[in-house]
């Protein structure tokens, strides 16, 4: 196979709503590796230390219910309205083996307003 042409890309956009955890895609036969993820809200969040909130991915286990966490973005640095914002991925987690899901928990602190997160997962087939 030609490197490089191997990648998927999965976009899954969301209404925000308190605390709450969506899947983002589910592992196919042979596994899959997360390449790198990017969020994007739709509204500027300024930085705060009270009033913020993060994404985590979290290999989701073949139920969706695992907590291992595989990468996170945001917090109290802040955000800026359709400006992307790369996710720190745990290298040594980023391997889904068939079956799993790969979910997003998206998670505020303090008064947020933010009407919708947009998640860009790039990921390839297989582990490694």
């Amino acid at each position: 196979m030609i490197s490089g042409y191997n990648k998927n890309i999965v976009t899954v956009n969301s209404p925000t709503s308190a605390d709450y955890t969506i899947p983002l895609l589910r592992a196919p036969f042979g596994g899959a590796t997360i390449i790198d993820v990017w969020g994007m809200s739709s509204t500027t969040l300024a930085a705060s230390t009270a009033d913020f909130f993060n994404v985590t991915l979290l290999n989701g286990g073949t139920v969706g219910t695992a907590t291992a966490a595989i990468g996170t973005a945001g917090g109290t640095a802040g955000w800026v309205a359709q400006t992307a914002q790369e996710f720190s991925l745990n290298a040594s987690a980023d391997e889904l083996t068939e079956g799993q899901y790969l979910m997003a928990k998206y998670d505020e602190t303090g008064t947020v307003a933010v009407a919708d997160v947009t998640l860009i997962v790039e990921w390839v087939h297989g582990k490694g």
